[in-house]
């Protein structure tokens, strides 16, 4: 019954692709214009969720408990060089990845489904809206279900697509055509550093499959650990190589740095699509694909005492903490706010990655999807009252809509690490991993991330201050703003029950703890050499220092923007103590896109020109146009040869035969006497002819 039951995961992705073919076909034709179906495929989506998470629950508490996968033999290509019996399967996996990112995306997207039916309300282009949510959501889930690279590249791919579609949704906007067109190109960038990093496991592994059964069993991992490239002379392993090729795709999907510049421009979508990409979707696949494929990161280090794979996840994970934050901090745009917020919340989970924390990152992935949806969701119910994202425009709002300040409050609560709140056990069992990791290093990861709570704090709680407490600072906005329809505020209600409590599931109680040092890198495959230490998810010591900095957070943002003790950092606030320079770089977005616009791509333009001139002055001028010349000059002679030589004998043969007709025709006149002339000339010339030849 247990199988049967995890069995029908393979469903769960279909009724979301089903909805985007039905929306595709008969479109306005459905209930609510298509978009009932798409949430009612959702639904559906999720109820199928609990039955299969009920019985993976189940199968865990068995001892021993392996991954539950099915596969089929999809493609067979044959014999090829180097390679025997090549072929492809495709199958799919339930574990508790699986588990956990299942219940993320069905549950945070219905909800998001749910919201976008109100928020989108009266759109011209409602139908194609949710179709393409539909094809999003069903290449997430089959990313998540996926039991091979091979699949889970293609439904990665899907989701590129569909991020392009929607951030692009409204075409006719030139900066949402930019922003579709730097999403779809950034990503991209990452995307080849993945797909060679695939084909270069296909052909290292021993079986040469990309299936994750095969890959991580014992004796393969062991042959990969053992392979050695030589580049330049230096010897390269195999499983660090691979590992950081992997790695770019994560980079680039989950907008880490440096590949973070398309994330803040996808804002121009509508906001249930950020909401969707920030906190269920899109983002969330970099996170889970490193966590799908640890073992590769984790082995050298179990093995050998160190991983570089696991040093660059951790250090860039770190690094993006912080570096995202300090643009949150000096950003107006409620929405840009929560990308740079988004960014920087990836990196927490990168870094729990890189510090041998696997549970830890998994948990901040589903405890950041509801309480960042819900923030999302909360800034597009701001923006469906004031038409405005420019926080400089709004304060008081929780006067006019009392229902989206509580619950973005909540939210705030959550994405600020205050205890009780989802985000503060998730972010502490980070923070508590990185520092009881081992090594110098670590504690430089811990600082970033210590240092990244504090700036995080201090964003969010701006951020709240500015929309909803105060005055209004703008009374025509204050004047007309007005809480929105429950269409919209019951899916918030629902996500702020879940940014409160979903937390809880991690709190560690004696030895049940789902999300604990229980369950380790074994999750992905249940083998003992793979298995990676864990530390416990909260200690008292790290929850106090955690709540200190969070504390301090909040009083700078209240002190400034409530009280007005202190002043702005946008009014010179932190010139005192030098810091208004790295304030101004902050706000300039540290001229990251500036200096990617004057190298790669100036350079790329210039490398074009420079191609383009080739191309008109040698390809063009020397060998196509002189090509033509020469074409034309022997057409010419061959066109004089043609008239004078060829026509002319045509013409002499035909003057000597029209001279000779003449000639003839005069003779030809039917007079009896010419005749008996002709033949007595003709019969003496004979005669003289013979006499002379004789």
């Amino acid at each position: 019954m247990t199988d049967t039951l995890l069995s029908l995961a393979i469903l769960i992705p279909l009724c979301p692709l089903l909805a985007f073919f039905a929306i595709v076909f008969f479109g306005r034709k459905l209930p609510r214009q298509g978009a009932g179906v798409a949430l009612g495929a959702m639904v559906v989506a999720f109820t199928l969720m609990l039955l299969v998470n009920g019985a993976w629950l189940s199968r865990l508490a068995q001892q021993n408990a392996v991954p539950f996968e099915k596969s089929l033999l999809w493609l067979r290509l044959g014999a090829a060089p180097g390679l025997q019996n090549v072929s492809l399967s495709a199958g799919y996996l339930v574990d508790s990845a699986t588990a956990v990112l299942l219940f993320v995306v069905t549950a945070v997207g219905s909800l998001i489904f749910w919201f976008a039916m109100g928020y989108m309300e009266g759109d011209p282009w409602y139908p194609r809206f949710f179709a393409y949510m539909s094809l999003f959501a069903a290449a997430m889930l089959g990313v998540v279900i996926s039991n091979s690279l091979l699949w889970f590249f293609i439904c990665w791919e899907i989701m590129g697509l569909c991020s392009y579609l929607l951030i692009g949704y409204w075409y006719d906007k030139p900066s949402a055509m930019r922003a579709a067109k730097k999403a779809f190109v950034v990503t991209r960038v990452g995307d080849v550093g993945f797909f060679i990093g695939i084909l270069t496991l296909y052909l290292t592994t021993s079986a040469h499959t990309l299936t994750f059964s095969q890959i991580f069993s014992p004796a393969e991992m062991a042959h990969l650990d053992h392979t050695r490239w030589v580049f330049a002379g230096f010897p390269i392993p195999a499983l660090t190589a691979i590992a950081l090729l992997i790695f770019c795709g994560s980079i680039g999907k989950s907008a880490q740095f440096p590949l973070h510049v398309w994330l803040p421009d996808a804002m121009e979508g509508p906001t249930p699509v950020s909401a969707l990409i920030h906190a269920a979707t899109m983002v969330a696949a970099g996170v889970y694909l490193v966590a799908r494929t640890y073992p590769i990161f984790v082995y050298p280090a179990l093995h050998h005492g160190s991983s570089t794979a696991l040093l660059v996840v951790a250090g860039i994970g770190a690094f993006t903490v912080v570096f995202s934050a300090t643009m949150a901090v000096a950003h107006f745009d409620i929405k840009k706010v929560l990308a740079y917020s988004t960014i920087s919340q990836l990196g927490y989970m990168f870094m729990a990655l890189g510090s041998f924390g696997w549970s830890a990152a998994l948990f901040h992935l589903m405890t950041h999807a509801w309480f960042k949806a819900l923030l999302f969701l909360g800034s597009g119910s701001v923006f469906h009252s004031t038409h405005t994202y420019d926080m400089r425009k709004m304060g008081g709002l929780w006067k006019k809509m009392p229902t989206t300040g509580w619950t973005f409050g909540a939210g705030c609560l959550a994405l600020s690490g205050v205890p009780i709140f989802s985000g503060f056990w998730s972010k502490d069992a980070i923070l508590n991993q990185a520092w009881r990791a081992n090594g110098v290093y670590y504690k430089f990861i811990f600082a970033f991330g210590m240092f990244g709570a504090l700036l995080t704090a201090f964003y969010t709680w701006r951020m709240f201050f500015l929309t909803f407490q105060g005055e209004a600072r703008d009374e025509h906005i204050f004047e007309h703003a007005h809480e929105s329809p429950k269409i919209m505020t019951i899916p918030l209600a629902i996500l702020a029950i879940g940014a409160i409590s979903i937390g809880w599931l991690g709190i560690p109680i004696e030895s049940i703890n789902v999300f604990g040092n229980t369950i380790t890198l074994s999750t992905p495959f249940a083998t003992a050499a793979l298995a990676a230490p864990e530390q416990p998810f909260l200690t008292w010591m790290m929850a106090l220092f955690s709540i200190i900095v969070v504390g301090i957070g909040w009083w700078l943002a209240y002190a400034i923007y409530i009280q007005g003790r202190l002043r702005a950092p946008e009014e010179g606030g932190l010139r005192r103590w030098g810091l208004q320079g790295p304030y101004y770089l902050a706000s300039r977005l540290w001229y990251v896109d500036e200096i990617y616009s004057d190298s790669l791509v100036a350079g790329t333009m210039a490398l074009s020109d420079m191609a383009g001139s080739f191309d008109n002055g040698v390809v063009d001028g020397a060998f196509v146009n002189g090509s033509a010349l020469l074409t034309i000059w022997f057409s010419k002679i061959n066109d004089w040869f043609d008239r004078s030589i060829v026509d002319g004998m045509v013409r002499l043969v035909a003057g000597v035969s029209g001279k000779t007709g003449d000639v003839l025709r005069r003779v030809q006149q039917g007079v009896i006497q010419v005749y008996a002339l002709i033949v007595f000339v003709s019969v003496f010339a004979l005669i003289i002819v013979v006499y002379y030849l004789r």
